[in-house]
């Protein structure tokens, strides 16, 4: 199963729409917890993600 990490602390929050397509189109989706530490643990939540959803955050530009 696709997994997608959702790092936008705005996606899904309003409306649950963008998930639900998600998640019935086959993907896991994890919420990365908001004010994700240190880039280690980003990493370790994007090293088995095939997608990544942004929101307006600083993203370091090595990922």
């Amino acid at each position: 199963m696709p997994k997608v990490v959702v790092a936008s602390h705005s996606f899904g929050r309003l409306a649950e729409t963008g998930m639900r397509m998600l998640e019935g189109r086959g993907y896991e989706v994890e919420v990365a917890p908001e004010g994700t530490g240190p880039e280690e643990e980003f990493l370790r939540l994007l090293s088995d993600a095939d997608g990544i959803i942004l929101g307006a955050q600083d993203f370091p530009r090595r990922f």
